[in-house]
């Protein structure tokens, strides 16, 4: 990175983050270890090749910031404040997937999680990102 500015920039975040932050920092830090690589997750959603756990992962991810923000607006920090305010807080997405995708999925469609052809009343299917989740009858179709 050649921005010397945007360097000092997030060295005095992470300071702050470390000094200001000490007392809730194992709170902050424990709410992020649940978050998974949000990055991949990403990028095999619109490949359409999330498996049902990676959107497990990205519902519980996405459930994070209304914990975090109270502990992170205490923080004086330039970058943590343009981070914070350019937050979304997702919770339309967050709401779908969490009615939509069972509490714990298979790891991949072949493990089960599916309903049998003879029990449609019981669930039914729905294909999200290529993979049919288990979903409550109530959740309406995507895509």
């Amino acid at each position: 990175m050649q921005d010397h500015q945007a360097l000092r920039s997030r060295y005095d975040a992470v300071a702050t983050l470390i000094g200001q932050a000490s007392s809730s920092y194992p709170n902050v830090a424990e709410a992020l270890r649940t978050v998974g690589d949000l990055e991949t997750i990403l990028a095999r959603v619109p490949l359409r090749s999330a498996r049902p756990r990676d959107l497990t992962q990205l519902r519980d991810a996405l459930g994070i910031p209304p914990q975090l923000l109270p502990l992170l607006r205490k923080l004086n920090s330039p970058l943590l404040r343009e981070l914070i305010t350019s937050l979304n807080d997702h919770a339309d997405e967050h709401a779908l997937l969490t009615k939509a995708v069972v509490e714990s999925p298979p790891h991949h469609l072949r493990d089960g999680g599916r309903p049998s052809a003879h029990q449609p009343e019981q669930r039914r299917s729905h294909c999200f990102a290529s993979h049919r989740v288990a979903i409550s009858p109530e959740v309406p179709q995507l895509g």
